[in-house]
């Protein structure tokens, strides 16, 4: 798995107590974005779709700036290396968090994933 952006420092998974595995075993709710040119497209209203459905399903708000999301989706690309052009990004919300020992306060974390295209 490429590097990813968890609640906004850039890891890859297994270094910052949590496995790929344990992404299949925890509730999250996800929304899929298209990036153009490290650019994603429409996202306010892929942010709007997502807090309403974490609100929905989980109870429990969720608001992450478009200015982050727009700057962790360039970086991340950038990171893992893809090439200017077509690529998606997943945004997962773990509304009870993800990693396995938590701090006091706001438990919510959030990953950005990213997959090449296909030519």
């Amino acid at each position: 798995m490429d590097t990813v952006c968890y609640n906004g420092a850039f890891v890859v998974p297994g270094e910052r107590g949590f496995a790929p595995e344990r992404l299949l075993s925890t509730n999250y709710v996800y929304q899929r974005m298209h990036a153009f040119d490290r650019r994603i497209l429409f996202p306010d209203a892929h942010l709007e779709i997502l807090g309403r459905a974490v609100e929905r399903v989980c109870g429990v708000p969720f608001v992450l700036p478009e200015p982050t999301l727009r700057q962790a989706v360039g970086a991340l690309l950038d990171a893992n290396r893809y090439p200017h052009g077509s690529s998606r990004i997943t945004l997962r919300v773990f509304p009870h968090g993800l990693e396995t020992v938590l701090a006091a306060g706001d438990r919510r974390s959030a990953l950005l994933s990213a997959l090449r295209a296909v030519a």
